[in-house]
């Protein structure tokens, strides 16, 4: 900081020259930087400003080094590489090196792109290179993660076994599962097994799904046929020309009242069967 002191002309009285040699004394004592032999070194307080170069073997800042004035913050340019003992940073050509010379190790961090800055996700690994951040995964081993208020989620009540590709839904690995040959739902007790139709059943499409899981053509309700087109249940085969029927009843039959029914004979009736024709009903044996 610079202090005007102003000089002492011969002809001002011997006070003036007191007072203003006082006045360089307790400058130098308060206001001027100067330099011992202590380990502390000299102490001056007060605001100072250098206007030009300022150099010193080590320097020592006590709250804050930074730029600008004294009045307002600026940015602090370091023209140079800046290396700093024991563990050291320096920075050259926008990457930041972080050395240890004690154990001789060293972290050069480069400057993340546009789209690292953009994205946002990533973080800086301990080998100074930028990782995209992965979240852990939710729930336990074989659950599957799902968007759950737009975080990841894992059930018990879905999973996954990658060993058998077996895919479970419910409150326990058996309740609904699917594998590469076929479906199959189960509880406790009761499981129900579907196998997918063979490409002869898909293309025919005349088969349905029996309860025990397997599929079965579905036969012609007409009756059963033989003829021209050969022995056939499907009664779109028009040219068969005989009907089939068997010569015992062993169920009971009931033709009732508005129905008529024929039949080729002769016919038996087992033991125990019973054939029933009620009043409006009628049975014609050929």
């Amino acid at each position: 900081m610079t202090i005007t002191v102003t000089p002492v002309s011969n002809t001002q009285t011997f006070g003036s020259w007191l007072a203003v040699t006082n006045r360089l004394a307790n400058l130098m004592s308060q206001n001027t930087v100067t330099s011992d032999a202590t380990a502390g070194g000299s102490v001056t307080t007060g605001n100072s400003f250098v206007n030009g170069h300022f150099g010193a073997n080590t320097l020592h800042v006590g709250t804050a080094l930074r730029g600008g004035n004294l009045t307002t913050n600026a940015v602090l340019t370091i023209a140079t590489n800046t290396a700093f003992a024991q563990s050291s940073i320096t920075v050259t050509d926008g990457i930041v090196t972080i050395s240890n010379t004690t154990s001789g190790t060293s972290l050069a961090i480069t400057v993340a792109n546009s789209t690292l800055i953009a994205n946002g996700s990533y973080y800086l690994n301990a080998n100074g290179s930028w990782e995209r951040v992965v979240t852990d995964a939710a729930g336990g081993n074989t659950q599957i993660q799902f968007n759950n208020s737009n975080s990841f989620a894992g059930s018990a009540n879905l999973t996954f076994i990658n060993a058998n590709n077996r895919l479970t839904v419910g409150n326990s690995t058996v309740n609904t599962a699917v594998t590469p040959a076929g479906y199959q739902i189960a509880n406790s007790t009761v499981s129900f097994s579907m196998v997918l139709p063979t490409s002869t059943q898909y293309a025919n499409g005349a088969f349905f799904l029996n309860a025990n899981g397997s599929w079965a053509e579905v036969s012609g309700g007409a009756g059963y046929y033989k003829g021209n087109a050969g022995i056939a249940g499907n009664p779109a085969n028009i040219q068969n020309l005989f009907r089939i029927n068997a010569n015992t009843m062993t169920a009971n039959v009931t033709i009732a009242a508005g129905e008529n029914a024929q039949v080729t004979g002769p016919i038996t009736i087992a033991n125990g069967a019973v054939l029933t024709i009620d009043s409006g009903g009628r049975v014609a044996i050929i």
